[in-house]
């Protein structure tokens, strides 16, 4: 919600609740996982949290015709996840793609490896000219 003209809070405020996660110990549907939910001030369980969607249907917010979504990259699922393109709660994948390749990268056998192909490869090197040089005589 704006204030001054600046994005300060949830929309929850503006209804007299605070914001809240959906978690995925409740909710099952993905795509439910990435709305906006609410709850009464002061609740911190989150059993009391409702999407806007079930908050619009039950008449407690008249203004919304619908629920509204989180926006693709917020998180969900009380920061286990992150809402995609397709508002869908994904699980942040603690072993993702960057992980694996840093492990492969840095890992002591690739290093290792490494530190052998630079020391042949720098033998070659000074010893190629040495031996162009034996034969052209």
């Amino acid at each position: 919600m704006c204030q001054a003209g600046e994005c300060k809070s949830s929309i929850c405020v503006k209804y007299g609740l605070e914001s809240c996660f959906l978690t995925s110990e409740l909710v099952s549907d993905k795509r439910e996982l990435c709305e906006l939910a609410c709850r009464e001030p002061g609740r911190a369980n989150n059993h009391t949290c409702m999407s806007t969607k079930e908050l619009v249907e039950k008449g407690l917010i008249r203004d919304l015709d619908e629920g509204l979504s989180l926006r693709p990259g917020s998180p969900c699922d009380n920061f286990q996840g992150y809402c995609d393109v397709f508002l869908k709660c994904r699980k942040v994948d603690a072993e993702g793609p960057l992980v694996r390749l840093k492990n492969l990268l840095f890992n002591q056998e690739t290093l290792i490896s490494i530190a052998q192909w630079v020391t042949v490869s720098s033998l070659h090197s000074l010893l190629f000219p040495k031996i162009v040089d034996l034969i052209q005589f």
